[in-house]
């Protein structure tokens, strides 16, 4: 297994291949491409602390990939954000009186709330949609030590 790690220049991405074994944000392997969940049961790492109702997930789409990466790098370089992960989707919509299909870019930000605002104007400053979607969901409820980690990797 390889980790690739990011070199970033706000026009692209450089992934650069390194051979070593892949832990994603320093975790043990679980099982899960190195994330840092575990499988058990235990409620007790669940809660609704003050120290989570901080955090949020944005969500934004594109139809262009060097967009999407060019938000990602931006965002985790000024610190904004703690992970955006990028998949893609197929998504149907109505534009100009039409039901229209298009295949995009969904990432999704995990950041602070306090952040919003200035991740919402750096998206409208980079996006390349007329009308992009940016849509902030609050995060109540959640694996404690996963959001404090979120909280501590942005500003």
């Amino acid at each position: 297994m390889y980790l690739y790690e990011m070199k970033r220049d706000y026009t692209k991405i450089n992934l650069v291949e390194k051979s070593k074994e892949s832990v994603s944000r320093g975790a043990e392997r679980t099982g899960v491409r190195g994330h840092p969940r575990t499988y058990k049961d235990d409620v007790a790492n669940f809660s609704s602390s003050s120290s989570m109702q901080d955090c949020c997930l944005i969500l934004t789409t594109t139809n262009d990939l060097q967009i999407a990466e060019k938000i990602a790098s931006i965002l985790l370089e000024l610190n904004l954000a703690a992970c955006i992960q990028i998949d893609d989707v197929k998504s149907y919509f109505r534009w100009d009186g039409r039901v229209t299909l298009e295949t995009e870019y969904r990432l999704v930000i995990k950041a602070k709330s306090s952040n919003y605002n200035e991740i919402e104007n750096k998206l409208l400053e980079i996006h390349n949609y007329e009308l992009p979607q940016i849509i902030k969901i609050n995060i109540d409820y959640g694996f404690q030590k996963y959001l404090e980690w979120v909280d501590q990797n942005s500003k």
